[in-house]
């Protein structure tokens, strides 16, 4: 039988607990939408992820294997390399976490709705990343591959990486005589 104090005392700490995480979850929001980059970033990244998700969506599954080139990657390498990027400007540049392990990326093991989902994990962790991120953080410069740049500018490159492989993607599906969904732009 559980003690009935220990399970009050219990109680409380999780209301306090669950309290402090509202608490600092709300600051998180409040400061994303107090930085106009980042307020500005974080509804961009929203339609940017619908819009991938409507684009890789579009593609048959037969056709995740379909690259126009020899020289050029599948669809699906598309997609994944996608996520790949994704994670690895967030984890190891915006949180800075030294034992960042990049994630399974071999398209040509999975099904569609695997890929859909690891694409639409990943851009949900990356606006969490990002809303988490504190605006005097965004001038940090850190270490990357290419030379040391700012967080702001990992930021940046976070949707202009993903912009240019959907752009790819597009091409891919008109390719296999497939309308690309609608431009979601704003």
């Amino acid at each position: 039988m559980v003690d009935p104090e220990f399970y009050e005392f219990n109680t409380r700490f999780m209301r306090y607990i669950h309290l402090v995480f509202l608490m600092i979850l709300s600051g998180s929001c409040l400061q994303a939408q107090q930085d106009p980059f980042l307020g500005d970033f974080l509804l961009r990244w929203q339609n940017a992820h619908a819009y991938t998700m409507q684009m890789v969506e579009a593609m048959p599954e037969q056709y995740f294997d379909f690259r126009p080139v020899e020289e050029e990657m599948t669809f699906g390498e598309q997609c994944m390399h996608m996520v790949g990027n994704i994670y690895n400007l967030t984890n190891r540049y915006i949180q800075e976490d030294t034992l960042y392990q990049k994630p399974d990326t071999h398209a040509s093991t999975m099904t569609k709705q695997e890929i859909l989902n690891r694409v639409n994990k990943a851009f949900d962790d990356a606006g969490s990343a990002v809303l988490n991120l504190d605006p005097r953080d965004l001038d940090t410069v850190t270490d990357f591959f290419a030379g040391p740049i700012s967080k702001r500018r990992v930021v940046m490159l976070l949707n202009d990486h993903q912009s240019h492989h959907r752009g790819q993607m597009v091409v891919y599906l008109r390719l296999k005589g497939i309308t690309p969904p609608k431009y979601v732009g704003w």
